[in-house]
């Protein structure tokens, strides 16, 4: 139950999370106090008593996975799932239907109200197939290798399948077919666990998954030893750690072996032992195994990585020899590690230009240089004042050019930023602050605004101005979604996009509202609440890059008022600052 205080007179809405019942009965205590701090001491108090009666529509809320179109009894209800779905009394044939998903039947004898989630299997027409779905390889050596060929084809023979394995144990070759093809898949003892191993080949055809799912055994005659974890990737220049395991099916008494590596590519740092000494001269490792169950770590190794390779570098153990009362069978797996150069990051964004600063700001900028990964886009922060931890995203570009449309307030200092950001997400360092005034046809801040959007367009209007976004705005669910800031800024809001938890902040004189991308509900001053308390599929989301916001819930909850003209699909705002 929600109470809203208008004009002295209070109505309250009522928002049912289960089935409506014909009637209920409501009890609202009104406390009144003396002060604006509604902790303090009541000066009195009003109960009213009231029945409501309902007329409630019966029918089921119907939810799937993924979401799909409704139909009933042969009729469209235009409805996705999740939503209520009215039903009569009765027998009834629903039907989900999905692109790339098998239809999905419902025979459903409706009687009462409930709530029914379905799972929808994908199409097995757009399922790439496999000759073998499964397969064992049963007991392996722990240096043997076995493999298998398997047919593998698309629905159409152009498209390109590329493949993946879960398991180091499990490889495959060639990487990947056209159309129809034969693949060996290869199950390699020395890279498994002693016992049973498990993993799967992938392959996909336009985002409709399959796998080949294999099994095998490896048991160990003799001993050996292998790293854990058995191989590494690791940046110039990286510590690498990893336990040196000894299996064996019979009883040890000494062990010994030598561990090679390319001095070029490594440089050996330490080692730590309850069991094994290191020679003086050498890696060298010898030692008493005998209470040395099998599968433990007998030896840890640390190198430093000191080059970067084009190809693996393997840590081997060479010149291996273990003994009981006679000589025993001894073998080993080497250690795999790939080298990357050292990380570099992007580098900083130089020779900002101005190129246009009339109602507008306009700049060029030199091009970064790609670090350790391409340069993906360029993002740009204003602010106005010289500081960083104060400025606002205000937009990002893919090439060395950008425009900020505003708004701006004349006789107003401006701050400006560039940060290159590479496809992996890693930063430049910002940019030299770039200092902007731009020139304003207005030298008092206007309290009245009105802003015009129309659905599918990127141009809008503020106060009769045309301006341009680089995203339109769109109607989903019945509600009209916009950029969040060419909301906020017109009406002069600030708007703080943290990343990591995806939450847009919009704060505008004393309200914050706090949205969360794909989150039906906001918190507006540390309350939580709906969006849309009709539709709860109503939730921000992000499109090409830029945050979409619910217009109505953004403008309204700042006190400005909403008008929808539907014969030209148009949104208009009207907010005062000095009213509000």
């Amino acid at each position: 139950v929600q109470g809203i205080n208008t004009n002295g007179q209070i109505s309250f809405s009522i928002l049912p999370n289960f089935k409506v019942p014909s009637s209920v009965t409501l009890e609202t205590y009104l406390a009144f106090s003396t002060s604006s701090n509604l902790t303090n001491t009541f000066s009195y108090f009003y109960k009213g008593s009231y029945t409501i009666s309902f007329n409630p529509t019966d029918g089921i809320i119907l939810d799937s996975y993924p979401a799909a179109l409704i139909t009933v009894d042969g009729n469209s209800t235009n409805l996705t799932t999740r939503a209520f779905v009215p039903l009569t009394l009765g027998n009834h044939t629903i039907l989900l239907t999905k692109d790339g998903y098998n239809t999905y039947t419902l025979n459903y004898n409706y009687s009462s109200f409930d709530y029914v989630f379905v799972n929808l299997a994908q199409s097995t027409n757009n399922k790439p197939q496999a000759s073998l779905t499964n397969v064992d390889f049963q007991m392996l050596n722990q240096n043997e290798s076995k493999f298998v060929n398997v047919l593998i084809s698309a629905p159409d023979t152009n498209t390109i399948m590329f493949l993946m394995s879960t398991s180091k144990m499990f490889s495959f070759y060639p990487a990947s077919i056209k159309g129809k093809g034969v693949i060996t898949v290869i199950a390699d003892a020395r890279w498994g666990n002693v016992g049973t191993n498990t993993g799967s080949i992938t392959f996909s055809y336009n985002g409709v998954k399959n796998a080949i799912n294999l099994t095998a055994s490896v048991q160990v005659i003799g001993a050996s030893l292998k790293a854990n974890p058995a191989s590494l990737t690791v940046r110039v220049p990286d510590l690498i750690s990893f336990d040196v395991i000894l299996n064996t099916d019979t009883p040890l008494k000494n062990i010994s072996f030598k561990v090679d590596y390319p001095q070029n590519n490594l440089e050996f740092v330490s080692f730590n032992s309850s069991y094994l000494v290191k020679s003086n001269d050498s890696l060298t490792f010898t030692g008493d195994v005998s209470n040395v169950q099998s599968g433990s770590s007998i030896l840890t190794l640390t190198f430093k990585a000191i080059s970067e390779s084009a190809d693996k570098v393997l840590i081997n153990f060479a010149n291996l020899t273990a003994t009981n009362e006679t000589k025993v069978n001894v073998y080993a797996t080497p250690f795999e590690l790939k080298i990357l150069p050292p990380f570099v990051k992007p580098s900083k964004v130089t020779g900002i230009t101005l190129i246009n600063n009339v109602s507008k700001v306009e700049f060029s900028f030199s091009e970064s240089i790609a670090g350790s990964y391409r340069i993906k886009d360029y993002e740009i922060y204003r602010s106005k004042t010289n500081d960083l931890l104060t400025a606002m995203y205000v937009g990002e570009t893919t090439n060395t050019r950008f425009t900020d449309l505003g708004p701006f307030e004349q006789n107003n200092t401006y701050y400006y930023w560039v940060i290159a950001v590479d496809e992996k997400g890693n930063s430049s360092d910002p940019s030299d602050t770039f200092v902007v005034k731009p020139i304003v046809f207005s030298d008092t801040k206007v309290n009245a605004v009105k802003l015009e959007f129309y659905i599918g367009s990127p141009y809008y209007y503020i106060n009769g101005i045309q301006m341009k976004m680089d995203t339109s705005p769109i109607i989903l669910g019945g509600r009209t979604f916009v950029p969040v800031r060419f909301i906020a800024e017109p009406l002069y809001a600030q708007v703080i996009w943290r990343g990591e938890t995806k939450t847009v902040i919009v704060a505008l004189k004393d309200k914050i509202i706090e949205l969360y991308i794909g989150n039906p509900l906001a918190s507006i001053n540390g309350v939580q609440t709906a969006i849309d308390k009709d539709n709860p599929q109503v939730a921000p989301f992000i499109k090409d890059g830029r945050t979409m916001l619910p217009l109505r819930f953004i403008a309204e909850n700042f006190g400005a008022e909403v008008l929808w003209d539907s014969v030209n699909k148009k949104v208009t705002i009207l907010y005062n600052s000095a009213t509000h």
